[in-house]
């Protein structure tokens, strides 16, 4: 009988300890559904994936024309957006790009020899990392909204291909595959620009250094790009 009446003072006695212990446990619960959020398209941390396609030109060497209407650059990324103000971002974006040059077969052409043939492309492999500043215009609520990107980028080649095709008189198509010349720089940088309205953005990108190594003599390509690219946010 004892034993029962001390467990029953027992149970008694912890019920102001349970009560005190739910009423804690609501407050951390509260508080928690309270903290703002911190990860969304106009807040302060936002990732998302995009898509670029476009065209390469600008000022062409002597010996190093391309074919701009059919040289062209594709890319798929990931880019971080890091919101410093209401009008002000930075970030981060880490992407994979090829570029194709469509040299043009013509008197006086030596990259990457002087050769000519029915086509003939070179295709680099890169990896880009690129460095933005953001500054956003127009009302856009929890959304990306129209902005103006400039900022700076680094290229990795790791992969280069020379293609050449051939069509001789008797009908036959000759196709090869070059790699291993051994004619690119690793290393490349430049300058970037957009300006973006929600998931559609003109792109730009202009190089600042050579894509082919100066130790072979070779005029060095076009530096210019502009595209469309494709948010998916």
């Amino acid at each position: 009988m004892r034993k029962h009446l001390l467990l029953f003072f027992l149970f008694v006695c912890c019920l102001p300890l349970a009560g005190s212990s739910q009423t804690v446990l609501l407050d951390i619960d509260v508080a928690g559904d309270t903290v703002p959020p911190t990860k969304g398209k106009n807040l302060k941390h936002f990732v998302h994936m995009y898509m670029s396609y476009g065209f390469i030109g600008g000022i062409m060497e002597t010996g190093a024309r391309i074919r701009p209407e059919s040289s062209s650059f594709y890319e798929f990324g990931f880019r971080y957006k890091r919101k410093i103000s209401p009008t002000i971002a930075t970030g981060l974006e880490l992407a994979y790009r090829n570029d194709v040059y469509n040299l043009r077969q013509e008197k006086g052409k030596v990259i990457p020899d002087t050769v000519l043939h029915n086509r003939e492309k070179l295709s680099f492999h890169i990896l880009n990392l690129g460095w933005y500043m953001r500054v956003n215009y127009g009302k856009r609520g929890n959304s990306i909204g129209h902005f103006v990107d400039a900022g700076t980028y680094s290229d990795v080649n790791v992969h280069f291909t020379h293609f050449t095709q051939d069509k001789y008189p008797d009908g036959r198509i000759v196709k090869t595959t070059t790699q291993g010349l051994g004619i690119e720089e690793l290393l490349s940088f430049g300058l970037v620009g957009r300006w973006g309205f929600g998931n559609l953005v003109i792109t730009g990108r202009y190089r600042l250094t050579d894509a082919l190594k100066p130790s072979t003599g070779l005029p060095d390509l076009p530096k210019g790009q502009l595209g469309l690219q494709l948010g998916f946010h």
